[in-house]
């Protein structure tokens, strides 16, 4: 139990350097936009068959493909 502690202790603690400002021990991620029309057509699936099968409004998806918004 006690590495586990120590585990949530430094990510803490590293959350709480980065939001102060003390980033020069926090590793960040940074990605890139996400081409969902692009990945829904290498798995060869319909719009409705994509937005089912991974639990999204159909809505949702062709916002995604038109760019009007992005997936977090």
């Amino acid at each position: 139990m006690t590495s586990i502690f120590e585990s949530i202790k430094q990510g803490l603690t590293e959350a709480v350097d980065f939001s102060e400002g003390n980033i020069k021990h926090a590793t960040v991620h940074q990605f890139n936009p996400v081409d969902v029309k692009g990945i829904r057509s290498n798995v060869h699936m319909t719009q409705t068959e994509f937005a089912s099968n991974f639990g999204i409004s159909l809505g949702t998806l062709r916002h995604w493909e038109r760019g009007d918004r992005t997936p977090r």
